[in-house]
């Protein structure tokens, strides 16, 4: 069973360096098909299975980020129990890797409340209103803890990671705008940049984003995602222009996400807006089913329902 998930695993990696984002999805698909459907002959706790489950988990929780629905099975039961792993120091982040782990797992409860809840926003007291209460703390919270950790590391004498640090404060002020939209009193309130703050914002992405150093492929979508989220947040239309300049500037691909498809595809959403053709705030870049999706994926379970 390892051998097969490895597979696997290998094979999105192969498909996604190849650009066949789609075959890339159905390899991670059926990955993590098998974590849920297999009854392993040694009962959890199962080291090696858990660990095959944390990374198709934290590849497929990037993949699916954008998408309207779940997308690949849950298996989050499967990972390796918090207790199994070093506990934390209350209060504090002993090291940015530890900072960066608590950040993915926003992505985790985003997830969860928008695709496994009921939708009862009007109700103050349902589950999906309290669970992003408690994200909303956490987000807050994570800022005080980081704040804390980047001025014990400049008072070290080791030499720390800049452009993880920079990173991690660009994804927080993504998750403060996601955070500050949902709790906005106006039920129509959208979170907004100006495009000075926008500027100061891609001024910082573009150190990362064009340092000659960084890989042209990777298995995190941090950046990818930041272009697309910083689009959708400042509506200026040279501040949009610039992303997509930047997405088209460097050949890049973060899994299935590539850059310059990516820049095509808000191009031509600009186009569409100017007409009065596209008006949902968020383009749907997927993986979705709709059909004008930039990436196009049925899971399993509807392609099957669909056929017959």
């Amino acid at each position: 069973m390892s051998t097969v998930l490895t597979c696997c695993i290998l094979f999105v990696i192969l498909e996604s360096l190849r650009g066949e984002f789609g075959e890339a999805i159905r390899h991670l698909e059926s990955g993590t098909r098998i974590l849920t459907n297999h009854i392993p002959k040694t009962y959890l706790p199962n080291r090696d299975f858990q660990e095959l489950a944390a990374i198709f988990h934290a590849i497929a929780s990037q993949v699916a980020i954008f998408s309207p629905e779940r997308v690949f099975p849950d298996v989050t039961h499967l990972l390796l129990p918090a207790a199994k792993k070093q506990k934390r120091i209350e209060g504090e982040f002993r090291n940015l890797d530890e900072a960066e782990d608590v950040m993915n797992k926003f992505d985790d409860m985003v997830n969860h409340i928008s695709w496994d809840l009921d939708q009862e926003w009007e109700n103050e007291e349902s589950e999906c209103n309290t669970q992003w209460s408690i994200l909303r703390e956490n987000v807050q919270t994570w800022q005080c803890q980081f704040e804390i950790l980047v001025k014990k590391l400049s008072a070290g004498k080791e030499p720390i990671d800049s452009e993880k640090i920079l990173n991690l404060r660009i994804q927080h002020k993504l998750w403060e705008l996601l955070i500050e939209e949902e709790f906005a009193v106006d039920e129509d309130a959208e979170a907004h940049l100006d495009p000075a703050e926008c500027n100061i914002l891609l001024d910082q992405l573009e150190k990362l984003w064009c340092n000659p150093t960084r890989p042209r492929f990777g298995l995190k979508i941090d950046l990818t995602a930041a272009l697309f989220q910083l689009y959708v947040y400042c509506t200026d239309e040279s501040v949009r222009h610039r992303i997509i300049f930047m997405l088209r500037a460097q050949s890049r691909r973060e899994i299935i996400w590539d850059s310059g498809q990516l820049a095509d595809f808000l191009e031509n959403d600009m186009v569409l807006r100017a007409v009065g053709l596209q008006t949902d705030r968020w383009p749907e870049i997927g993986p979705s089913a709709n059909d004008g999706a930039l990436l196009v994926f049925r899971p399993k379970g509807s392609r099957e329902s669909s056929e017959s």
